[in-house]
């Protein structure tokens, strides 16, 4: 039920039309609760809650006339959308989950070859669920946020089968007709009847077992009805077009309803499939091909070169008659049915394509330039898709009239959200003092305001289009426009039902997304300015037109719910309102001093009030105010549990509430308090300490993973005493003991920590949960210490946030996870656990997972971690610990941490790139270590898009010549000077990363560390990109410097920090791991850190910004020796020197690059060529250097065959 309801509030609040984000707030506070009362639903006569009625406009609704504004269009029509409260919407979604399986593995993989599909069957493509498939079973993961995969991609295999045939079958010298169908209102003529058959036929079909009580709770709940206000709107309002007294099987609206849809189509889909191949009676065509998304058609039929008369009728009557026997009830739509024939002049614009190639150009770096390219191609696909009227169908008309191969709707919302995201980059990247050849700022902000205002256009041709509306805002603020449109819309809210209807929905839609979305920037540079730009005149315009609507004698529920959110935000409230409900006990909340509790304790409104407090809190920020407004509501709870609950999820989710709690808390309240409010901070470490306070300390031993799995270790020792004594063991009540807190990291050291239990104390967040077995229970308590060891928090739970990625304010959030509910889905990887430099391997976050697994986790097991006791989990740990003692760098103090990836090289070499950047140069990192100013910043930041755009550039023409690259895989590592990379253009370098599939690493310009009191440190960035199933996701590495150039600690005031040493493993099936390693300049001079990486790493990287070339080119010709592997040094291009160098035995093959030339952009590329080393036909190398040990005489391709050197 969990995973249900955590699926539909996501989609929800990202997906749905509308949304009542309070009660999906309310849901998550009340989540532990709300799933007792859910789970222990009576199925037999169960009835779900009435639905309420969002019309919304279609499109060609009404039509904009000069001077007259709006007016109807003939048969204008309005879409139903239909609000479902969170419980019926977790509860379909449940029912969702237990078909998930059967339904989607008969539908079959979209991603299959065309030639396939036609053997397989598989035509559907729309509203298909996010799967795993193992061969052809799918899987549905009930962990995963995504219901739906991607639109975009699904649509775009959709739209090119089609065009795949006709090609092919154009070359076989036949005749085709593409046809393109839809269903006349789908989802509102599916009853319920069809659905309840259709669905228990699909069970059946698949499952032996008996489950006639879920199919009777299905057919109870499948069965919606209006509440009444909607009856009354429905049978006033013909546009509707849907009954108000017949049961609904498929609101719009409802999470489930896609799924359910495809399910409903199965037979007709199967029907059809079987009359591919055979010819449409009275007809030479044969149906040829077949697919849909959701109820769009396409069908491809096939006929000899001779015949070119379309069977029209034929083709609409056969299909009727397989829907009457497949789908009864469901009509063909004759009017949007169109047949495409091969011998008439072609008239479809190829715009998939267009939008395919913007999309993989915005996916990767732009510099400005390519930017302010990339909108003018989209502002052409603007203009594509205009809105058309129909005309008579003359073949003049058709030659000029082109129609492009997507949707108009689709278009318009493709270009207009990637407008916005490249209009806003070109702001960023220009300035008003460049040359007049050059795009300036303000260039840019006319340009914005030109899109802004004929998207507002494009809206008030058809309010169908309020969604591209609220984009344009989000372009440009103009407060101007704003009140143009909006007195537009007021002075229609007197005309006809439908044009009323139309208005209030776009004034919903339109505070949704101020409240959401316009203006909320990280960077207030990329919003324009003007004479009538300014986000805040924008907002006080919105927050004046608020409150004039809400002295209206009526106003739809949905439209008062999103003007009085928009202005809680704002933080302006409204008080005297003439309906109670959630969104005016909030305004009241925030606008009294203290706050009146509801008198029923545990009733819906005193626990809703809990999350409206949260959410006040949130706002103004008040701690006085909110925190004794907490302490009066958990005094007035009656359970004890209750208040436990509650006052953790405070204390997890508003820590900064803590004192402010302790101080107003009294009674019980107080004494809860106590087992979740630190009253003092130990200052240091001593002797005895509660973990808690041990791993709150700067130098935690236990952020290492060494010290984490002593402290493991000790907790083993004494596991059956503490188990035994309490079962709720929190950091605060485990009490720790060393005499040597140093050498608790230090694996070469003796460790004496020991583990005692503090009784007393209960935290309610480490309590076990009631659906784990009894001996499986031990497991999630060690994974809870084990994750507040390394985070220093109480909540095990807690997710790390880089203090980078600040919340932008006034913005809605809501309310959307607690310590509970993230239990039952949280992320186990590093970037939950601290900073991108935690000195954490793969290995432990996988152990954690395991550990902590929740219903419906999958994990995918790279280490082969597997243990069933807690005397093979004993076993596991020390065999852990002795690999960490082997690894660890004992020259240079150091833990050596392996981070193993897998890696599908190319023709067994490994391709570097290898990148020279110039700026910042010295003098500006001395004026600004941060590059914190603005002019400096620019300067920098348009350096440095525009080098990735070389880079970008460079793989194409390398690919050009070189025959040895393959597909999209140009290079497998890229490699840039120190401090060459600000931390805000990290984001760009990660869309290389993933557009290349590489490798990255460079250095990182000087910038603040939350571990080290806020001083500037000097790291470098491994970006590394792994797949998982269709996806690619990224692992973001930081790499210290410990040793420190005397202009950065004497005059930039720079700490040394190097936490650990990673070595990236690149791992590929049949052979020995390829390892690399990387340091920051300076540190590279330290030699015990190359005799500690000497008989571990095949490839030394090491980033630099040194003047002095003749030094690192010496220090490289050494280490190519000493080290006897490959050295590559990346340096600034000021100075120039950048090199690859190895220890081959012939002089001139030694340097394999060297960049010459001083303030010289370069970018160089150069190959490793592996699969020569395990040959005696390989390079031959030099004598390894006196101590090398044997195995690394082996070859690292295989680690079998010895590499050959010049005297063996």
């Amino acid at each position: 039920m969990i995973q249900a309801w955590k699926k539909a509030q996501q989609y929800v609040r990202s997906h749905n039309w509308y949304a009542d984000t309070l009660e999906l707030d309310t849901s998550t506070i009340r989540l532990p609760f709300l799933m007792k009362e859910w789970s222990l639903i009576e199925h037999k006569n169960f009835r779900p809650s009435e639905i309420r009625l969002v019309p919304a406009p279609k499109a060609n609704t009404l039509e904009y006339v000069k001077n007259e504004g709006w007016r109807e269009e003939d048969n204008a029509r309005l879409r139903p959308l239909a609000h479902v409260s969170i419980r019926e919407q977790t509860l379909a979604v449940a029912c969702m989950m237990c078909l998930a399986d059967i339904a989607e593995t008969r539908q079959g993989k979209t991603d299959q070859a065309y030639d396939a599909i036609r053997k397989t069957g598989m035509v559907s493509y729309g509203n298909r669920l996010h799967c795993t498939w193992n061969n052809d079973e799918a899987h549905f993961g009930w962990g995963n946020m995504d219901c739906y995969s991607k639109f975009y991609q699904d649509y775009r295999r959709f739209i090119s089968r089609s065009d795949y045939w006709k090609k092919h079958l154009i070359n076989k010298g036949k005749s085709w007709i593409e046809v393109q169908m839809d269903l006349s209102q789908f989802f509102d003529r599916v009853d319920t009847k069809l659905l309840h058959e259709k669905t228990a036929s699909l069970f059946n079909m698949h499952s032996k077992s008996e489950c006639s009580e879920f199919f009777r709770f299905f057919q109870n709940l499948f069965s919606w009805r209006w509440d009444s206000e909607s009856i009354r709107t429905i049978k006033s309002c013909s546009a509707l077009e849907i009954e108000s007294s017949k049961p609904l099987a498929l609101p719009q609206g409802l999470v489930a309803s896609g799924f359910f849809a495809n399910i409903v189509l199965l037979d007709f889909d199967r029907a059809i499939t079987g009359l591919v191949d055979t010819k449409i009676p009275q007809t030479n065509w044969v149906v040829y091909d077949y697919c849909r998304y959701v109820d769009d058609m396409r069908f491809i039929l096939v006929a000899d070169k001779s015949d070119q008369s379309p069977p029209t009728d034929q083709f609409i009557q056969l299909s009727d008659k397989v829907l009457l026997r497949n789908a009864p009830g469901l009509l063909v739509n004759r009017d949007k049915t169109s047949f495409i024939c091969s011998w008439q002049t072609e008239n479809k614009l190829p715009i998939s394509r267009t939008m395919e190639h913007t999309q993989n150009k915005i996916s990767g770096p732009m510099d400005i330039q390519t930017a302010w390219e990339t909108t003018e191609t989209l502002q052409g696909l603007l203009d594509v898709a205009a809105t058309r009227k129909k005309r008579d169908d003359d073949e003049i008309i058709r030659l000029v009239d082109l129609k492009p191969d997507v949707k108009n709707d689709t278009i318009r919302r493709f270009a207009a959200h990637r407008l916005k995201k490249t209009l806003r980059l070109v702001r960023v990247l220009s300035n008003d003092e460049q040359a007049s050849k050059e795009i300036s700022r303000t260039d840019v902000d006319a340009k914005m305001d030109i899109i802004a205002r004929k998207l507002v256009a494009k809206f008030i041709e058809d309010p169908s289009n309020i969604r591209l509306l609220s984009i344009a805002f989000d372009i440009c603020p103009n407060h101007q426009v704003l009140k143009t449109v909006l007195d537009l819309i007021k002075t229609h809210l007197k005309g006809s039902q439908n044009i009323q209807m139309t208005c209030y929905y776009c004034i919903s839609e339109i505070y949704r997304a101020g409240a959401t979305q316009i203006g909320f920037v990280h960077d207030a540079e990329e919003l324009p300015r003007g004479d009538h730009v300014n986000i805040d005149d924008f907002r006080n315009s919105l927050s004046v037109f608020a409150r004039d609507m809400l002295k209206a004698d009526t106003l739809p529920w949905y439209v008062q719910q999103q003007l009085l959110l928009y202005l809680a935000l704002q933080d302006e409230p409204v008080i005297n309102l003439k309906h109670a409900n959630i969104y005016s006990s909030l305004h009241v909340i925030l606008k009294s001093d203290s706050i009146a509790m509801p008198m029923h304790s545990g009733s819906d409104e005193l626990l809703n009030t809990f999350a409206l407090l949260l959410l006040g809190f949130r706002i103004q920020g008040n701690r006085a105010k909110y925190g004794k407004s907490l302490c009066l509501l958990m005094e007035n709870l009656s359970s004890p549990d209750m208040r436990h609950y509650y006052l953790s999820t405070v204390i997890s989710e508003c820590p900064e509430l803590s004192s402010t709690i302790w101080k107003y808390s009294k009674g019980p309240v107080r004494t809860i308090a106590s087992s979740y409010i630190k009253t003092s901070k130990e200052k240091s470490i001593q002797h005895a300490i509660s973990l808690l306070d041990v791993s709150n300390q700067e130098l935690n031993p236990f952020r290492h993973e060494v010290g984490l799995l002593r402290l493991v270790t000790a907790i083993l020792k004494v596991w059956p005493s503490l188990w035994s004594s309490m079962d709720m063991i929190s950091p605060s009540n485990l009490i720790l003991e060393s005499q040597d807190w140093d050498a608790i990291c230090n694996p070469c050291k003796d460790c004496d920590l020991s583990v005692s239990i503090r009784k007393g104390t209960t935290d309610i967040r480490f309590k076990q949960s009631e659906w784990l077995p009894d001996n499986l229970r031990w497991k999630k308590a060690i994974g809870q210490l084990m994750r507040s060891a390394i985070t220093g928090m109480a909540d095990s739970s807690y997710r790390f946030i880089e203090p980078s990625l600040k919340l932008i304010e006034r913005r809605y959030y809501g309310i959307k996870t607690t310590w509970y509910r993230r239990q039952f889905g949280m992320f186990m990887g590093r970037s939950w656990l601290g900073t991108s430099d935690i000195p954490i391997s793969p290995w432990i976050t996988e152990l954690i997972s395991i550990l902590l697994t929740w219903p419906g986790q999958e994990i995918r097991s790279s280490f082969g971690i597997h243990f069933k006791t807690l005397n093979e989990f004993k076993k596991l740990i020390n065999e852990r610990v002795k690999i960490l003692t082997q690894t660890y760098a004992k020259h240079s103090l150091l833990p050596i941490i392996e981070f193993p990836i897998t890696s599908q090289l190319q023709n067994n070499r490994f391709k570097i790139a290898l990148v020279q950047t110039v700026l910042p140069s010295p003098s500006e990192l001395e004026e600004s270590p941060e590059i914190n100013d603005q002019a400096i910043r620019h300067r920098q930041r348009n350096h440095f898009m525009t080098v990735l755009k070389c880079i970008d550039s460079m793989f194409r023409a390398r690919k050009t010549h070189t025959p040895s690259i393959l597909g999209s895989q140009y290079v497998d590592l890229i490699v840039l000077p120190e401090l060459s990379i600000h931390p805000e253009d990290v984001y760009s370098l990660t869309k290389l990363a993933i557009n290349y599939k590489c490798i990255i690493f460079g250095g990182l310009i000087y910038h603040c560390h939350s571990l080290k009191k806020n001083k500037l440190v000097n790291e470098g960035i491994w970006i590394i990109p792994h797949q998982q199933n269709e996806s690619w996701s990224l692992d973001i590495l930081r790499q210290g410097k410990q040793h420190l150039a005397k202009d950065e600690a004497d005059i930039i005031g720079l700490e040394g920090y190097r936490p650990c040493q990673w070595i990236v493993d690149i791992n590929r099936p049949g052979c020995k791991p390829f390892k690399i390693t990387a340091s920051i300049c300076y540190d590279a001079t330290d030699i015990r850190l190359a005799a500690d990486l000497r008989d571990v790493s095949n490839c030394y990287i090491i980033s630099a910004l040194n003047k002095n070339v003749d030094l690192f080119d010496n220090m490289a010709t050494a280490l190519r020796y000493h080290m006897y592997q490959h050295i590559i040094i990346s340096n600034s291009g000021l100075y120039g020197g950048s090199t690859a160098q190895a220890p081959f035995a012939e002089r001139h093959e030694r340097t394999i690059i060297h960049s010459h030339g001083e303030d010289q952009i370069s970018i160089k590329f150069l190959e490793l060529p592996l699969s020569s080393l395990r040959s005696k036909s390989c390079k031959k190398y030099k004598t390894p250097p006196a101590g090398i040990m044997k195995k690394r005489n082996m070859c690292y391709e295989c680690g079998k065959c010895k590499v050959q050197t010049r005297n063996r």
